[in-house]
């Protein structure tokens, strides 16, 4: 990225800056791609779930997303409320 960015004549980090990180997965999810929705999953697993509870209940609800990653957004739902 810092290529990218000292091509465009942009100060370093500059484009990291711009990115909202919590937003991610939700963008993730609205791509309505099962592989997004994977890498969502591992980046909500190292961040602070309570804030993607109605997040992962719409992924376990969802009939397009894989069974496996299903199972992931409830798991991730079960260890959210039982810590």
């Amino acid at each position: 990225m810092e290529i990218k960015e000292a091509e465009l004549g942009l100060p370093l980090g500059y484009l990291m800056g711009q990115l909202d990180l919590f937003e991610l997965p939700f963008s993730a999810f609205a791509m309505r791609s099962d592989y997004w929705i994977g890498l969502a999953l591992s980046w909500i697993a190292q961040m602070e779930r309570g804030s993607y509870g109605e997040l992962l209940s719409g992924v376990v609800d969802a009939k397009w997303v894989s069974q496996r990653n299903r199972q992931k957004a409830l798991k991730l739902l079960s260890d959210k409320y039982s810590a």
